[in-house]
């Protein structure tokens, strides 16, 4: 026996019924067969080295009997949308999962054994929703079947009942190359009304779900409870690593993706921690979110890990959508290919100080960008001075973040900069930074880092090294 179960992060499920139009308000549960394993196959796929032998003996298994469903009580909602087109807004109709969220899924006739169930654990953590994006989702496999509570309504397949509803199930002969076909490929060049080696099977309607409709306020954004951990770091994988000159592009990319996900795990909103912003157009300060990329091992020209550094931080909502990211994509004009990417560690503040050590003289490894332009002031006595330079910038921003002032600054204009990328989010074009920095500090006493100053300090530019590190 294997038993699915399945937790809507958010408390939502969205999907249209295969053989009904997308804006026809039509809504599907609960989530087909053939939805259910096209989201585990499309993540057994989505690994740098997929295991084709094991995704082929997936498939032929779950294709041979549609699963029972044991379902929480659900009910129709609609959630209020104010974005978007004129035409578009109004109210988005989802099933609203009650209870604890989850559904089960029984399939009594599949046994696996301990390394294919390991296996498919493995697979299952890749998925990341069902339905529309915003359906997000975690799946798990069970060891012993669960004590249904008394408002759990199983749900066998091969219904007689009148007004059954129909789901979409694959056939026993379904492959591997069923599931990984595209709507296009079905619908267009196959011409095909459904998937191929796909039947409808019939289901009892759950009368929770059909009953009535209902208005459901826009559940509150939960920003989670806090946590020891600041630090967590990524590893990068790919056919071809970004170079360090890309660190922005980079950066922003990572930022743009642990954003997103938030959004879409607790009703778009904006995380204070992940973004730097409380509200629009309030900043936060420094103990948000730095998205570090760095060159640890290997070629040290090539990035190939995120250090997420919060000092303030992260909470358990913050933890959840880094958790989740898996891939990062970039810009068409960043010429950057998709990233597959997975967590390495999480650190506390003692974990992330202990990795950059104490010392007295740090250095920066990529430039320094001042977000003020040096302004030429005269004295009343008719002298010339400089205001706003990137020594008065380097001694602001070690105030602000805790640091003692330096016993000496050295700063100068390096022409390595040009080769390095501005970040992409404001300046649209790939120019590199206008007036950038090499910079040398040292104190009276050693520091513990890390160490990231200047107007792009949270997406890797103006980061220091100690300089006994090499």
């Amino acid at each position: 026996m294997l038993i699915l179960a399945v937790r809507f992060l958010s408390g939502q499920f969205q999907s249209t019924p295969w053989d009904e139009h997308v804006n026809g308000g039509g809504l599907e549960w609960p989530p087909s067969p053939w939805r259910v394993l096209r989201a585990i196959v499309t993540a057994g796929l989505s690994t740098r080295d997929p295991d084709w032998t094991r995704l082929n003996a997936l498939v032929h298994r779950f294709a041979q009997s549609p699963p029972i469903y044991h379902s929480p009580p659900v009910t129709i909602g609609r959630w209020p949308r104010d974005s978007g087109p004129p035409a578009r807004r109004g109210a988005a109709p989802v099933v609203a999962v009650g209870g604890d969220h989850i559904i089960y899924l029984e399939w009594p006739d599949i046994s696996l054994s301990s390394i294919e169930r390991g296996w498919l654990e493995s697979v299952l953590r890749r998925v990341g929703h069902l339905g529309a994006p915003q359906s997000r989702c975690a799946m798990r496999t069970l060891d012993a079947v669960p004590q249904w509570g008394p408002d759990v309504t199983s749900l066998l397949p091969h219904s007689k009942e009148t007004g059954a509803i129909r789901l979409l199930a694959p056939r026993a002969d379904a492959t591997l190359g069923d599931l990984t076909m595209t709507v296009d490929e079905i619908r267009g060049s196959h011409h095909r009304s459904r998937p191929a080696a796909t039947q409808f099977v019939p289901y009892p309607r759950l009368a929770a779900v059909w009953g009535t409709s209902v208005a459901l306020p826009m559940p509150a954004a939960s920003r989670g409870s806090a946590t020891n951990i600041a630090g967590v770091r990524f590893g990068l994988h790919g056919a071809r690593l970004p170079e360090v000159a890309e660190t922005a592009p980079v950066a922003e990319g990572f930022r743009a993706a642990a954003e997103s996900l938030y959004g879409k795990l607790y009703n778009l909103a904006t995380s204070p921690v992940l973004s730097g912003h409380e509200g629009p157009g309030i900043r936060r300060g420094h103990g948000h979110a730095h998205y570090l990329p760095l060159a640890e091992s290997g070629d040290h020209r090539r990035i190939d890990r995120v250090l997420v550094w919060a000092p303030d931080g992260f909470t358990t909502a913050d933890l959840t959508a880094l958790a989740g990211i898996t891939r990062v994509y970039f810009p068409k004009h960043t010429r950057l290919a998709p990233l597959e990417v997975s967590v390495l560690d999480t650190w506390s503040a003692a974990d992330v100080a202990a990795m950059h050590p104490p010392a007295d003289g740090w250095v920066t490894t990529t430039p320094f960008l001042p977000a003020r332009h040096p302004h030429r002031r005269r004295n009343p006595d008719g002298s010339v001075r400089w205001s706003d330079t990137a020594e008065d910038e380097i001694l602001r921003e070690l105030r602000h973040r805790g640091w003692p002032l330096p016993i000496q600054v050295e700063a100068e204009r390096t022409p390595s900069a040009a080769s390095f990328r501005s970040p992409q989010r404001h300046t649209g074009s790939s120019r590199p930074p206008s007036a950038a920095f090499h910079v040398t500090l040292r104190f009276e006493k050693p520091m513990s880092g890390p160490l990231v100053l200047g107007q792009w300090a949270h997406i890797g530019l103006g980061r220091f090294r100690p300089m006994e590190v090499q």
